[in-house]
């Protein structure tokens, strides 16, 4: 699963436990803003991982010192 979605430069993607995904927001010099495509991505993949049982936690953060 995370090499699915590791090709996106802003959107990082760990599996730090079994069973959670941690998708970190990765524009620290904009203060991790959200873009449009963003969106539509981060719309898809959700619809993706609702169907995933290898996923059951999603936690989302945004490095540097903003989230969003």
């Amino acid at each position: 699963m995370a090499e699915r979605y590791s090709g996106y430069t802003h959107l990082l993607f760990e599996y730090p436990e079994e069973r959670i995904l941690k998708i970190t927001i990765n524009r620290p010099e904009k203060l991790n803003v959200i873009l449009d495509s963003h969106y539509a991505y981060l719309a898809q993949m959700m619809s993706e991982l609702d169907w995933d049982d290898d996923v059951k936690v999603i936690i989302f953060k945004g490095a540097g010192r903003c989230f969003g």
